[in-house]
């Protein structure tokens, strides 16, 4: 017998409980959606489509569980939308049947849809959630373009998954789509310098614009630029107050940030080392409006040491060279 569904105030209740005092004020927690007048580092105004999550009868593969999406007011053949009227910042989540797991979709990506439409999250993600505070997927949608990202949290980190969601991001300016949000300027290439200081271990230069002036990186660069546009995307390059990043590029509601190495046998481990600390800045740094950062470095020929892979693999970090940029994609 399936576990009985929450109320809608059992919902409601489970959010604010979630929020503990960043609360200022909210809605009755018997309609929909929750509205609430949130503290920092919330948004001001948030307005909450919350629905339970389940696993219908016959199970999902991999304990996949969804819900089922419909708005006060639409019919069974009506198209639906969420209301972001009042510069609000629209939560699109699922609550388990026991109250303890939140699961947030990215509600902008979520226009138009049918009455009982679904929107899934993976068993492992669930699982991650539990043993590890947070888990996270892509998720690649067939009604629009774009990889959605879900996050999965335990009810004690539902901040921490809002202010992930919502990371440096104007709910006026991007959630409903009307202004186009700043993200670096256009691609730049890099020009290709005649090397002329001396070849030492001491950094009498920074070890960064000699390598960025190597034809090996120039050529790598500019093969994942190409990668990137035949991928049907906007490769960009650092604006005033970006981290100085090779280049970056949106796919969905995720910023790819890239630092592109020309590696020998002799200086491998040096390159790799100094880009691992670099992508990790960016990803940290980059305030761009966008709910997550992947960091990406792109050397230009697969490492001679296989533990670089498993290292950056670790870390979060996308390790990749020409013939594996597809992966990215």
């Amino acid at each position: 017998m399936p576990p009985e569904r929450l109320s809608t105030e059992s919902l409601h209740a489970a959010i604010i409980s979630g929020l503990g005092t960043l609360v200022e004020s909210h809605s009755s927690i018997s309609e929909k959606p929750l509205v609430v007048h949130g503290m920092p580092p919330l948004p001001s105004l948030l307005r909450f489509y919350a629905y339970n999550l389940t696993s219908p009868p016959g199970g999902r593969p991999d304990g996949e569980q969804k819900i089922q999406l419909m708005v006060p007011g639409q019919g069974r053949d009506e198209r639906g939308n969420f209301d972001y009227s009042d510069d609000a910042a629209v939560v699109l989540l699922g609550v388990s049947d026991d109250g303890n797991v939140f699961v947030l979709w990215d509600a902008p990506l979520h226009r138009d849809f049918g009455f009982s439409t679904n929107a899934q999250v993976r068993g492992e993600t669930l699982a991650a959630a539990m043993a590890e505070g947070i888990g996270v997927q892509d998720r690649n949608l067939r009604s629009i373009p774009g990889v959605e990202q879900v996050i999965a949290v335990p009810a004690s980190n539902l901040v921490g998954a809002l202010e992930r969601r919502f990371r440096s991001l104007s709910p006026s300016d991007s959630l409903d789509g009307s202004i186009e949000p700043r993200r670096g300027v256009a691609y730049r290439t890099t020009p290709v310098a005649r090397r002329t200081e001396p070849r030492t271990r001491v950094f009498t230069v920074d070890p960064d614009l000699v390598d960025r002036g190597t034809a090996a990186h120039a050529q790598t660069q500019d093969a994942l630029e190409r990668a990137v546009r035949d991928a049907g995307l906007d490769p960009r390059s650092p604006d005033s107050g970006d981290p100085a990043f090779d280049l970056a590029w949106m796919r969905g509601d995720v910023a790819f940030v890239a630092e592109v190495k020309s590696v020998t046998s002799e200086n491998e481990t040096r390159q790799i080392r100094y880009a691992v600390g670099q992508v990790l800045q960016y990803r940290y740094s980059l305030e761009w409006e966008t709910s997550a950062v992947d960091a990406v470095i792109a050397l230009e020929r697969p490492p001679e040491d296989g533990v670089w892979i498993a290292l950056c693999s670790a870390l979060g970090i996308r390790l990749v060279w020409p013939a594996t940029f597809e992966s990215l994609f």
